[in-house]
């Protein structure tokens, strides 16, 4: 059995982001990266970036290693290998070919596999993408040259996202939505209906209260069937129903998982020499006052760099305060810090019609703890320092409605 002094169990950007700051840190120590994909680490926020999408860049830029890169750093790469057993007695862990691995720590950077949709019609058919990996992103490259109509499913970056490259590929989208408002309920009713009007605007179809009942085709997808009776035609069917957690392996071993890997504010589950990093570690941060999963790629990339400090011995609490753009249909949209936390208020910001709204989130009438923001990028920079600076705001709540105030202001003054 090969024995490492750091097993990542996880190849993406928080698992390669982990080994080679052990190794910068450590050159002696033996590395190894277990990978479920067969490639090495490629950019999952290009995947649904238009210059790539439509082959205005070439599609080498998704690369962010080469197959060398890593052992000229002295790290084994286990490319298409999925963890499936941990003995925390052992300190070792299986992998689906009955290879056994030792471990001196452990760092676990999984990421969360998507959501599947279940619905009869739906298996093994050709035209079905979640565009989760770079397969996903081929697929759907390659039937756009000569899809007419797609289906979208969900209400979250990802079908935004689809719905705009779907469209600029010259597809008619319908984009099938559970909730009664987009993106709900995340953001308030105000901010959903902008998004609805940008995207029947921009010549999307969007029903809401609406799931699938049937998808329809033989071999492949030829149009989708709703639970009241609608049925529409389409070649490409696109789903975006979130994420789900899958730990069960893990809780076998004795490590505390909800809705994903729980954690402290260092990253440390509850078993020693064993740590979480990326969306698959839920932190319960003292100071944050609740769990909570960061989801965005420099979330993954700083805490796979905190978790490998802290595995070497380092004791630094993972805090950075970061936010995710997305932009489509004449909409920029964009989300700071923690958008749903318990004993918080929605400060609303901006006018519905012009386009130019966000909510703040707002703990207990004293911090703020996050905000979405569409077209008001000017605020983004003081909400994020208000954030990290924990600024007691209740003497200033009145700010926060206002569009016109400078927020700023919020700000203690040097």
């Amino acid at each position: 059995m090969e024995k490492y002094d750091y097993l990542i169990i996880g190849g993406g950007i928080a698992g390669t982001t982990a080994a080679e700051t052990l190794k910068k840190e450590k050159p002696s120590a033996r590395v190894a990266i277990v990978s479920d994909e067969p490639y090495p680490l490629y950019s999952r926020i290009l995947l649904s970036k238009p210059n790539l999408f439509l082959g205005k860049i070439p599609f080498e830029t998704i690369w962010m290693r080469q197959p060398e890169h890593y052992a000229e750093r002295g790290i084994d790469f286990l490319s298409g290998h999925r963890a499936e057993q941990l003995s925390t007695k052992d300190n070792k862990v299986t992998l689906d070919d009955g290879i056994e691995l030792g471990f001196g720590q452990l760092l676990l950077a999984t990421g969360c596999p998507v959501r599947q949709l279940n619905v009869p019609g739906l298996a093994e058919k050709t035209g079905v993408s979640y565009m989760k990996t770079v397969n996903d992103a081929q697929a759907v490259m390659t039937e756009i040259k000569h899809a007419k109509r797609a289906v979208v499913i969900g209400a979250g970056f990802v079908s935004f996202e689809m719905c705009n490259l779907l469209r600029l590929a010259g597809l008619g989208v319908d984009v099938v939505v559970r909730e009664s408002y987009f993106w709900e309920p995340v953001l308030d009713q105000d901010a959903g209906q902008i998004i609805e009007r940008a995207l029947i605007g921009g010549g999307v179809t969007v029903r809401l209260n609406s799931e699938i009942a049937e998808v329809l085709g033989q071999d492949k997808v030829e149009g989708v069937k709703l639970k009241d009776g609608t049925s529409i035609d389409c070649d490409l069917l696109v789903i975006g129903i979130g994420v789900q957690f899958d730990g069960g392996w893990l809780e076998q071993a004795g490590i505390t998982v909800g809705r994903g890997i729980r954690t402290n504010e260092y990253l440390k589950t509850n078993l020693d020499g064993i740590w979480a990093a990326g969306d698959v570690a839920e932190l319960n941060d003292p100071a944050i006052g609740e769990p909570y999963i960061c989801g965005t790629w420099l979330d993954a990339q700083e805490q796979g760099r905190t978790a490998a400090l802290n595995m070497l011995g380092k004791r630094l609490p993972y805090r950075i305060v970061s936010s995710y753009t997305s932009h489509g249909f004449g909409l920029s949209l964009v989300f700071v810090g923690q958008v749903r936390c318990k004993d918080s208020q929605l400060f609303p910001r901006g006018r519905v019609e012009s386009n130019s709204y966000g909510c703040l989130v707002v703990r207990n009438n004293q911090r703020i703890a996050g905000a979405f923001l569409i077209n008001r990028g000017e605020d983004l920079a003081p909400i994020k320092s208000a954030i990290e600076s924990a600024v007691n705001i209740s003497n200033q709540l009145e700010l926060l409605s206002d569009p016109e105030s400078d927020l700023m202001a919020l700000l203690p003054k040097d």
